[in-house]
């Protein structure tokens, strides 16, 4: 993948968002752990994007169903 860094970087801002969200959820308002949870996520499915285990279970996924319609087709 050519962009790794800045999946990276990306998953790295969104999980220092969720902290943020998540001592301030503590601390201030109990309402903000509410709006940490899609930073949360969003930190996660780039942090397992940029790590290659996406590209990986597509790839067994892909493997697991079969050859698609078109691709019986060519055959």
């Amino acid at each position: 993948m050519a962009n790794r860094t800045i999946l990276v970087g990306l998953a790295a801002t969104f999980i220092g968002l969720t902290a943020l969200l998540v001592v301030a959820g503590i601390v201030v308002n109990p309402v903000l752990l509410a709006v940490a949870l899609p930073f949360g996520a969003a930190a996660y499915l780039l942090w397992y994007h940029a790590s290659g285990r996406l590209h990986d279970r597509m790839r067994v996924e892909a493997d697991r169903i079969g050859p698609t319609e078109r691709e019986r087709a060519r055959q």
